[in-house]
């Protein structure tokens, strides 16, 4: 059986999708705090204080019914049996009559553990082999999304004898080329970030076809289309137009040709976090989040100015500084989404994650 950690985030996401209501309503009217720490709590980023509790409880007792409790404290107490938790302390859990002091003793245990008490669980969070290797292959992959794009653009200009590499004025790939380097953006992002791995729930195994196929396909159009739009839709010519100082004008073509080209690929995981269930307000913090990439690249640029060497020579490290820091940001930012998905979704995969 897969190990995942033992946490409130996990057991909040179990009650949410037995319990049809939205977070909000457990933070307004249950424990009287902001729900935007209910979404903190969910994404693992806090810890709710022991005097917390009885308040989300109450909210479990008072909406759900007898048939939900029975399903929801089924599938919490598969959730306890793959925690990892000392056997003794797992069976005293499984034990625990009735479903209200069920529940009151799991979310206590769950704070309890990232206060430091980790004799509790037996190998859980950043202690487990898994964790480890989750990490390391963390890495493996967001090297892969931000170099291999880059390799592979390069090989078809070599290969076809393109000059498009280059960059610069001039150079800028258009039509089927625009189109490729589009792909050699967003399909290492997609790969690499997760948005192309099935999202499985903890109590069904099946797969999340919408989340396997389309969100991923989406993705890619997107990413192409956005290409499109910049190099073939007159962008660069119309920022010419303005006659601005050549500081300005770069900074101004690099900032629009990063917010075309990552927040468009972006919008698709942000619908894929309010299909999931966030709300409206967490998916348009996800928007904001999505423009990462666009101040990264134009930190990037604004750093290029400031070196003395011929114009030449700097579109060249411009772009390469540019395409490099555009993947990072889309990286980070479609990771983000990806568990952010996975997490509301109750993906055990996706809870492991973020606790590394």
């Amino acid at each position: 059986m897969t190990t995942v950690q033992f946490s409130v985030g996990g057991i909040l996401s179990i009650i949410f999708r037995h319990i049809h209501e939205s977070p909000r309503t457990l933070a307004e009217y249950y424990v009287y705090r902001d729900r935007t720490l209910v979404y903190k709590w969910l994404h693992g980023t806090a810890t709710p204080s022991k005097a917390l509790v009885a308040g989300i409880v109450r909210f479990v007792m008072e909406k759900s019914c007898e048939p939900v409790r029975l399903s929801m404290r089924h599938e919490l107490e598969v959730y306890i049996g793959a925690a990892g938790l000392r056997p003794e302390i797992a069976a005293q859990l499984i034990q625990t009559e009735p479903f209200q002091k069920f529940m009151e003793d799991v979310l206590s245990l769950a704070i309890s553990i990232p206060s430091g008490d980790r004799a509790l669980a037996g190998t859980t969070g950043s202690d487990h082999p898994r964790s480890r290797s989750l990490q390391v292959s963390e890495l493996v992959r967001a090297l892969l999304a931000v170099f291999a794009g880059g390799i592979f653009w390069n090989g078809i200009n070599h290969a076809l004898g393109w000059a498009f590499f280059m960059g610069g004025d001039g150079r800028e790939p258009r039509g089927i080329a625009a189109a490729i380097w589009g792909l050699s953006v967003i399909v290492p992002i997609v790969c690499a970030s997760g948005a192309a791995h099935p999202l499985r729930r903890a109590h069904d195994q099946s797969i999340d076809w919408p989340n396997t196929v389309i969100v991923p396909m989406l993705h890619i159009l997107a990413g192409v289309m956005g290409a499109l739009v910049f190099y073939d839709s007159g962008v660069r010519r119309v920022i010419a137009q303005l006659h601005l100082a050549y500081g300005p004008q770069e900074l101004v073509t690099g900032m629009a040709f990063a917010m075309i080209i990552s927040v468009l690929p972006l919008g698709v995981s942000i619908a894929t976090v309010r299909r999931a269930g966030t709300s409206r307000s967490g998916a348009m913090a996800e928007l904001g989040y999505a423009f990462l990439p666009t101040l990264l690249v134009a930190a990037a640029v604004s750093l290029t100015l400031f070196i003395d060497r011929p114009v030449t020579e700097l579109e060249q490290l411009r772009g390469f500084v540019v395409g490099l820091m555009l993947r990072i940001g889309m990286y980070i930012v479609a990771r983000r989404h990806v568990l952010a998905a996975a997490i509301a979704c109750g993906d055990e995969r996706g809870r492991l994650l973020n606790s590394t």
